[in-house]
């Protein structure tokens, strides 16, 4: 496994070393995990998003995986079905840290390995919960730096 500094070599060499640190140090929120989402996620955390000490992408998603979504989101497989779609696209991407306390959720089993050869330092959060919730305020999502809408279809999300 090539070593972070090599790894992301393009992506620095794109936006050079002061650019790339507050990349990597920058914090996400990704509210959905469908298709939409999968790619978002896939992409951050391959450019470096997430990597660093301060760094975060914490991903919400209330839906579960169908069958249907499994030829279009990459990340899920058949036997993630019935499981949350913000857990399960968070665990493809990251290792289970003491920051991860919303990975509880469902048993710990889906394939970790796949996001160490991508980003084996990537800080990532799951919460299985409606946006609609009276917990996501303004002052909530000012907490990041980016707020990234990848929701395919809104209704999903009533209450």
């Amino acid at each position: 496994m090539a070593p972070p500094a090599n790894r992301y070599a393009h992506s620095r060499a794109i936006l050079g070393d002061e650019l790339f640190e507050k990349l990597q140090n920058c914090r996400v929120l990704v509210v959905g995990a469908g298709g939409i989402g999968c790619e978002l996620i896939k992409n951050m955390v391959m450019t470096g998003f997430g990597g660093g000490s301060k760094g975060l992408i914490q991903v919400l998603d209330l839906d579960t995986i169908d069958l249907s979504n499994l030829n279009r989101q990459f990340l899920f497989q058949k036997q993630h079905v019935k499981r949350p779609k913000a857990v399960v696209s968070s665990r493809w991407a990251c290792r289970y840290t003491s920051r991860t306390n919303e990975l509880t959720l469902v048993p710990f089993q889906v394939a970790r390995e796949t996001a160490f050869k991508f980003n084996p330092n990537v800080n990532i959060e799951a919460l299985h919960r409606n946006i609609k919730d009276a917990e996501y305020s303004v002052d909530y999502f000012k907490s990041f730096d980016f707020v990234m809408n990848a929701l395919d279809n809104l209704g999903k999300f009533d209450s």
